[in-house]
C-alpha cells in the first residue's frame, strides 16, 4: 500500500493536458521569462503536482483507510493545490497554450458570452467564493455525506472535483490582483 501508485486515466490524461497546455504557452510567451514569470510557472506545476499526488500516489490508497491521510488528501485538494494554482496566475498562459483554431473558433465566443460572464462574476464574487469554499469543507464532512462517499467511488470523485473547485475559485479571488471594482479591495 506504500508503494501503491494509482494511474486512473481521467487524472493521468486531465494533469497531463493542463500541463502540456501551460508548457505550449510557456513557448509562446512573447519576451524573456523574469524572475516572477519563473515563479508563476513553477507554481503552477506544483499545484498541478500536488492533485496529483493527492489523487494518484499512496496517499490515496492510505486515505481509504486512515482517516488523517484522507484530511491530508483534501487539504492538498481544497488548499495547497489550489492556492498554488491561482498564485501562478495561469489564465493567459493556458489560453495561449490553445492551439489557435480553438483559441479563436470556439473559445472566443464561449468567453465573449455575457451570460457566462455574469455567471462566473457571480460565482467569483468574494462573498459567494468563500461561501463556496467553506461549503465544500462542511458539507462533506458531515458525517451520513462523507460516509456516502466513502462508499461510493462517484460520490467520493464529485467530493474531490468540488474541493478542487471551490479552492480555485475562492484563491483566484484572494490573489485577483485586479483593481476594485473587478478586483477585489482589501
Amino acid at each position: 500500500m506504500l508503494f501503491n501508485w494509482d494511474f486512473e486515466p481521467d487524472v493521468v490524461i486531465a494533469t497531463m493536458l493542463a500541463c502540456a497546455m501551460y508548457a505550449a504557452g510557456i513557448r509562446r510567451r512573447r519576451g524573456k521569462s523574469d524572475v516572477r514569470q519563473r515563479f508563476r510557472d513553477v507554481s503552477y506545476f506544483a499545484g498541478i503536482a500536488c492533485v496529483f499526488l493527492a489523487l494518484e500516489s499512496p496517499v490515496d490508497a492510505l486515505a481509504d483507510h486512515l482517516f488523517w491521510v484522507h484530511q491530508i488528501q483534501h487539504i492538498l485538494l481544497r488548499m495547497v493545490a489550489p492556492m498554488l494554482i491561482a498564485l501562478s496566475a495561469p489564465q493567459a498562459t493556458l489560453i495561449r497554450g490553445l492551439p489557435r483554431a480553438l483559441r479563436g473558433g470556439m473559445l472566443s465566443p464561449f468567453m465573449g458570452s455575457g451570460l457566462l460572464r455574469r455567471l462566473f462574476g457571480f460565482i467569483t464574487s468574494a462573498t459567494v467564493a468563500t461561501l463556496l469554499f467553506i461549503a465544500a469543507l462542511y458539507v462533506w464532512q458531515y458525517p451520513p455525506i462523507h460516509n456516502a462517499a466513502i462508499l461510493s467511488d462517484d460520490i467520493h470523485y464529485t467530493m474531490h472535483v468540488t474541493m478542487l473547485a471551490a479552492g480555485l475559485l475562492f484563491f483566484w479571488r484572494v490573489f485577483d490582483m485586479r483593481p476594485p471594482p473587478t478586483g477585489i479591495g482589501y
